[in-house]
C-alpha cells in the first residue's frame, strides 16, 4: 500500500488537543487524595522511619520522628524545654512517624498508641474552636479536613506538602498523649508556683495569663506552662507541660522587656489570625525551674483593670463552670468521675478572682495572695 501524506493540523487544533489531553489526564488524576491509601501502603513498605526526639509532657513520652525538616524544628522550638533522652520509666507512650516522598509531594505520619483511637471524632472534639470540618472521601475510613489539607484514617493522616498542616499534626500528637494520662486533669490554664505553692491560673484567651505568668518567671518563680498545665489526682501534683510561652503584642513586665531586647524570637500566626513571639521560658529565665509543688491556689483572670486587685472566695459546686479542662481530657472518661475530680480539686484548694492591672503589679497581688 502507498504511503499516505497527511497534511499537520493547524497549529491552533494542536494546542487544542494538548490541552485536551492535559486535562483528560488530570481528570483521570482527579484530586490529590485520589489513591490515598496506595500511596500510604507505598511510603509505610519504602520508607524508613528516620531517629526519633523524645520529649516528656506531664506523666507521659512522645517519639516525633521526622523526615520534614519544618514539623520537627516546629516541635523543637516549641517543646525544647520537654526535650528528654528518652523513657525513664514505665508511662504512656505516643510515637508520631513523618515520612515523605517527592512524587507526589505528600507525607505520611503514622501514629501508635497503646490505645485505639476514633481519630476523625477525637480531631473534631480537640479542634471544635477551629472550625473543623470533615467530608467523606471515595476511600471508607478516609476523610478530608481542614479545607482538603489532610486525609486521614484511622492512626494515619496523608498530608499534602506546602499546605499549612504541621499545627494541626503536632497539636493531634500532643492530645494523642494527654488524652491517656487518666489520672491527670489537663487545663487550658498557667501555672507557677511561689515558695513551693502550686497556683493555677484559668481565663479564656487573651486574658493575660501568659503575661503574669511571665512576670512571675522573671521574679524566679517556678513556671509549669503558660497554655497547657496538668494537675494530678487526687494529689494536686502540678504537672508541668513547659512549651515556649506564646506571647501577644502589649504590656508586658519590664524584666521581660529587657529579656525580649536581648535576643531575636520566632514568631507563630496563630488560626485567629493574630501573631505572638515564642518565648522559651527555659533559657530566658533560667531561675525559673520546676519542683514538685501540690495546687494550693486558683485564680481566675476576671479581666483587665486600673489596677491588680484580688477578690477570694469559697468555691461552691457550680464553680466547677470555671474550670477550663481540655477536651482530650474529657474525651471518653466517665462523665462522674470527671465531675468529682473537679470538686475534690476546688474543695482542697484556696480561690480567687483576680482583676489584672499593670503586669508586675499583678505579680505582685498574686505573691501577696498566695503569701497570706
Amino acid at each position: 500500500m502507498d504511503d499516505v501524506v497527511r497534511p499537520a493540523a493547524p497549529v491552533a487544533a494542536q494546542r487544542q488537543n494538548g490541552r485536551s489531553q492535559r486535562s483528560g489526564r488530570s481528570a483521570q488524576r482527579g484530586p490529590w487524595w485520589h489513591d490515598a491509601p496506595a500511596i500510604a501502603a507505598r511510603i509505610d513498605a519504602d520508607r524508613p522511619i528516620p531517629p526519633a526526639a523524645w520529649y516528656r509532657l506531664g506523666d507521659g513520652w512522645l517519639a516525633v520522628a521526622s523526615d520534614n525538616a519544618a514539623f520537627a524544628t516546629r516541635f523543637r522550638t516549641l517543646f525544647a524545654d520537654c526535650a528528654a533522652s528518652g523513657p525513664e520509666s514505665i508511662a504512656p507512650t505516643v510515637r508520631c512517624h513523618v515520612r515523605s516522598i517527592p512524587s507526589p509531594a505528600v507525607s505520611l505520619v503514622t501514629f501508635e498508641d497503646p490505645e485505639p483511637l476514633d481519630q476523625v471524632g477525637f480531631a473534631h472534639g480537640i479542634f471544635a474552636d477551629r472550625g473543623c470540618e470533615a467530608t467523606a472521601t471515595t476511600h471508607p475510613g478516609w476523610q478530608l479536613f481542614d479545607h482538603s489539607i489532610l486525609a486521614a484514617a484511622d492512626r494515619q493522616l496523608l498530608v499534602q506538602r506546602g499546605a499549612h498542616w504541621q499545627a494541626f499534626v503536632g497539636s493531634l500528637a500532643v492530645n494523642r498523649l494527654l488524652r491517656l494520662q487518666q489520672d491527670v486533669l489537663f487545663f487550658h490554664a498557667a501555672a507557677i508556683a511561689i515558695d513551693g505553692h502550686g497556683v493555677l491560673i484559668v481565663g479564656p484567651k487573651g486574658s493575660g495569663k501568659t503575661t503574669l505568668s511571665l512576670a512571675l518567671a522573671a521574679r524566679g518563680h517556678a513556671f509549669y506552662g503558660d497554655e497547657i498545665t496538668g494537675v494530678r489526682m487526687p494529689s494536686r501534683a502540678v504537672v508541668a507541660v513547659r512549651r515556649a510561652a506564646s506571647l501577644r503584642a502589649g504590656p508586658c513586665a519590664p524584666a521581660v522587656s529587657r529579656a525580649l531586647r536581648a535576643r531575636r524570637f520566632a514568631a507563630d500566626r496563630f488560626p485567629d489570625g493574630t501573631t505572638r513571639t515564642r518565648v522559651p521560658v527555659g533559657k530566658v529565665f533560667p531561675r525559673s525551674v520546676t519542683a514538685p509543688a501540690a495546687v494550693t491556689q486558683i485564680v481566675f483572670l476576671r479581666g483587665f483593670g486600673p489596677f491588680a486587685r484580688s477578690e477570694p472566695f469559697a468555691p461552691h459546686c457550680t464553680d466547677t463552670r470555671l474550670l477550663t479542662p481540655l477536651p482530650c481530657s474529657l474525651w471518653q472518661v466517665a462523665p462522674e468521675r470527671r465531675a468529682m475530680q473537679f470538686l475534690t480539686l476546688l474543695a482542697g484548694v484556696r480561690c480567687a478572682f483576680l482583676d489584672v492591672g499593670e503586669p508586675d503589679a499583678t505579680a505582685r497581688a498574686l505573691e501577696q495572695l498566695v503569701e497570706a
